[in-house]
């Protein structure tokens, strides 16, 4: 039996469909925001206390502001009034970083623009060519930034452009000459090891390995492109280099001058780049998107004429949106396609995912997301922790008929969904030929009619396709959870076109078509992810940076009423002098000072724990490595050569399956692995012990202040009150710092001993400069000086060499380093400026001699400002009731 046309008339959820599904209106939301409503710090009751205390902060501001004190900047009064406008200001500075990663083409700038909103500042190509060339992260505005957009760029320096050069030339020169030389000379595939070492081949049963296998040839080949690409994006006209430029000569000394021509030439090509040559961070700003999409063209796309591109030598580009989504705190990145970058370039990539990003979404097209390998295989590299989600692309892209699908109550209800359509089409087309003939009100009526049934027409392609695009989702979905390697991740199946069509739309058909992309529900995911962060970071404000403020100026006002105080404002100058030196001694100081004691601490912790595991087992270690070199020397030419083509990764029928790397640090990697357990247990141990040695500190600066009768009871209490304050603010930065120092933890142990697909292992990179000088070893005597370097390399004892673990462990110990300086030095600043604030409660109470407290001198206005700081306390009050419930809803 045929449906009934007028089942559907107008609905697009009307039940003869077969689809059980709920009117339009109750299913589509005009805003993906509306769906993070009443949470976390979105919530309309906590916006509202926010803007209530900013308000009446502004109102402290303006009345401190009326006082002749606040105009001179030598003032207490003035100083104060510029912290409470900072608070004015107050902006979640806490941000999170979502990282796309993904293959070339598979939609990952689209998916970007999509989140923003529609915005299409990020390139797109589809499947022509690799768009992303650097990582690009996209920001909010803030208050460095506050145009619509800015664009920041951090460009490489020249120790950094010399090593980009060097790994492009060297791949080059090691696709000539192993690979495509010996084509072009016809040598037979046993012969494609250089000639002088063909003899060592002879009679060894190793001759077959020692060949390039297919992956090298294609890797090599891939090599060889993406330098041919790089150099003629940065070298134009007569500086470009030919064939015979960059193979004129096989001796490793001849690559060394061809680099320095290269650099020598890449330097000039600098001269017309934004910023200039001298330049590593250059910054503009602009009030159109135009202006900005032309900008990041310039920077990211090879240059039309003769001008030099500037991508190759761009480390990382910030844009500044005005968007949204961005103003909380949500950092999108958008980074290459590991397949697409040399060496240099992944590692950095690589670094950049362990180092930044704290949820990582693997881009794939929907249509190959259950068989993409690319998802376990940047998992493995990376080896992190993150979140992750699956963002499958291309949801929306559906067959016509459906009727492939291959599952009959699916095919029932397309077929059916296909029966009714043609109805509509022919009974529409039946009524514009009829409208033809027609005249006056029947015209006007047929044309009322056909109206209608179009709308009715779209709005049954719409349930088709919602059908289709449903149906594959689930199907999606439901794969992706029973494959071990990715059951916990969230599955978003996107449709950027639909989204990108209909984004802007109003109508109902195009806000079905936007909600069936599944893009709101990837945006409402990403805006959910730095929730956490900023709930903490606006509770730190509700609980301590209002209420330290608050004390802080109540201690000023109250020196204008304080009759004692003024009495023996003079004599307590020298005690509060010695509590000021003796709170700059403590946290502030660069010799002693808490927070060097505490980094100092951290690195030794390091050395006792892990530098000292290494040092127990260093002799037996070291023979074992030793041994093994001894084994590797002994290899044919050949077969020596190939290992150290591909990375110490190598098959013979005599050796084996072999692995340098691994072999060189399996000894007492489970060791290293046990003293890790048992620094990770230290390292809590300090950061639980810190709040106490904070708190000890304060006291015993405190001591004094109750103990000395000249302070009178109201300063007293205002003095210790701050310093209370103060106390938990230090503490909380100091916590803040041990959460970073643990992150940065576990990517050092994951340096240190995963190593096999790592190209941020320690261990990699120490033998990666043996290998390459290995590969750019050609001519006579080349096996020799592979051998004797690599012996050189891992065995100690030679001049200036401790060998392969001395280095390891050094190179372990500056990698920890390295990650508690950028940490530390945020902390010493950030504990600095806390100090400071005090300082400036000490010093308003202490005056100098023969001079009454500050705030004597302007009574009036002091009197206003004990009033105003009675109302902002009961608005904070309500604000830290709100904070509490929402928090205890959360849980």
């Amino acid at each position: 039996m045929e449906p009934k046309q007028e089942d559907t008339k107008g609905d697009l959820g009307g039940s003869s469909t077969g689809l059980a599904s709920p009117p339009l209106e109750t299913r589509m939301l005009k805003m993906e925001e509306n769906q993070a409503e009443n949470k976390g710090i979105d919530n309309p009751r906590l916006q509202d206390s926010l803007q209530a205390v900013i308000l009446q902060l502004q109102a402290l501001a303006t009345i401190m502001g009326r006082s002749h004190l606040a105009q001179n900047p030598s003032t207490n009064l003035y100083r104060l009034r510029k912290g409470v406008l900072r608070l004015i200001n107050f902006q979640n500075p806490e941000t999170r970083i979502v990282g796309l990663v993904g293959n070339t083409g598979v939609g990952k700038s689209s998916v970007i623009n999509s989140i923003l909103g529609g915005n299409s500042l990020a390139r797109t190509n589809d499947d022509i060519d690799a768009c992303t060339c650097v990582i690009v992260e996209y920001h909010g505005v803030d208050e460095k930034h506050r145009q619509p957009y800015t664009v920041e760029v951090d460009y490489m320096d020249r120790k950094e452009m010399r090593e980009y050069l060097e790994h492009h030339l060297r791949s080059y020169r090691q696709w000539y000459f192993e690979l495509e030389r010996p084509k072009m000379t016809r040598i037979k595939d046993e012969d494609w090891i250089p000639a002088d070492d063909a003899d060592d081949l002879n009679g060894s049963e190793d001759g077959d390995e020692v060949k390039l296998t297919s992956n090298e040839i294609v890797n090599l080949q891939k090599a060889q492109q993406s330098t041919q690409e790089a150099f003629k994006a940065l070298f134009k006209g007569s500086d470009e280099p030919t064939l015979k430029d960059l193979v004129r000569d096989d001796s490793h000394e001849a690559e060394s001058e061809i680099l320095d021509t290269l650099m020598a030439k890449a330097i000039r090509g600098l001269a017309n780049r934004p910023g200039g040559e001298e330049a590593i961070l250059y910054t503009e700003a602009s009030d159109g998107v135009q202006e900005c999409r032309e900008l990041l063209d310039l920077l990211t796309t090879d240059s039309r004429g003769d001008t030099p591109a500037v991508w190759p030598f761009i480390k990382l580009i910030r844009v500044y949106l005005d968007a949204p989504i961005l103003q909380n705190g949500l950092v999108l990145a958008d980074m290459p396609g590991l397949r697409d970058l040399n060496y240099a370039r992944q590692e950095a990539t690589e670094r950049y995912i362990k180092k930044q990003c704290h949820v990582l979404g693997f881009v794939t097209r929907i249509s190959r997301c259950l068989t993409d390998e690319t998802i376990e295989e940047i998992n493995w590299k990376t080896w992190t922790e993150l979140p992750a989600i699956v963002i499958a692309t291309r949801a929306d892209e559906v067959g016509g008929t459906g009727s492939d699908r291959g599952d009959p109550i699916i095919d029932q209800v397309l077929r059916d969904l296909d029966v009714r359509i043609k109805q509509v089409k022919d009974e529409a087309a039946r009524a514009c030929s009829s409208m033809r003939k027609a005249q006056g009100f029947e015209k006007g009526d047929l044309a009322e009619k056909w109206d209608d049934l179009k709308k009715e027409e779209g709005n049954l392609e719409f349930l088709k396709k919602k059908a289709q695009v449903d149906y594959r989702n689930s199907k999606t979905t439901t794969g992706m959870a029973v494959m071990p390697s990715r059951k916990d991740m969230k599955v978003f199946c996107v449709g950027n076109n639909d989204y990108l069509t209909n984004c802007n739309g109003d109508s109902e058909q195009e806000q079905a078509y936007v909600e069936l992309s599944g893009i709101p529900q990837l945006r409402a995911y990403c805006q959910s992810i730095p929730a956490e962060a900023q709930m903490r970071q606006l509770a730190t404000f509700f609980r301590l940076n209002v209420p330290s403020a608050i004390a802080s100026v109540t201690l000023w006002a109250s020196g204008a009423f304080d009759g004692e105080q003024k009495a023996k404002a003079t004599d307590i100058s020298e005690l509060l002098g010695k509590v000021e030196v003796d709170l700059v001694s403590h946290f502030k100081s660069n010799h002693g000072g808490l927070v060097g004691s505490t980094r100092a601490e951290l690195q030794r912790l390091f050395e006792r724990r892990i530098g000292g595991v290494i040092d127990a087992f260093r002799s037996e270690w070291e023979a074992r490595c030793t041994e093994l070199c001894s084994e590797w020397v002994q290899w044919p030419c050949g077969s020596f050569a190939a290992a150290c083509r591909k990375h110490g990764v190598h098959s013979t029928q005599t050796y084996g399956d072999c692995n340098w790397n691994v072999q060189l640090i399996e000894p007492t990697c489970e060791k290293v692995n046990d003293a890790w357990d048992e620094f990770m247990h230290c390292l809590k141990q300090q950061q639980d012990g810190i709040a106490k040695e904070i708190t000890e500190k304060i006291q015993q600066i405190c001591a004094p202040l109750q103990r000395d009768p000249g302070l009178t009871h109201s300063s007293r209490t205002g003095l210790l009150k701050s310093m209370q304050f103060r106390e938990a603010m230090i503490i909380d930065v100091f916590h803040r710092t041990f959460e970073e120092a643990f992150r940065e933890a576990k990517i050092v142990k994951d340096n240190m001993i995963n190593f096999k697909k790592n190209r941020t292992a320690i261990i990699t990179k120490y033998m990666l400069s043996a290998y390459q000088f290995a590969n750019s070893q050609r001519g006579k005597g080349c096996d020799s000086r592979r051998k004797r370097h690599m012996e050189d390399h891992i065995k100690p004892g030679s001049s200036n060499n401790s060998g392969v673990i001395g280095n390891y462990k050094v190179l372990s110990q500056n990698s920890w380093s390295h990650a508690l300086k950028s940490h530390f030095k945020r902390l010493k600043q950030k504990v600095a400026e806390v100090v400071d604030q005090q300082v400036l409660d000490l010093q308003g109470v202490a005056a100098e001699q023969g001079k009454m407290p500050e705030a004597f001198g302007d009574t009036k206005t002091a009197g206003e400002v004990m009033e105003q700081l009675k109302v902002i306390e009961g608005t904070l009050n309500h604000a830290q009731e709100s904070l509490r419930e929402i928090a205890s809803n959360r849980k």
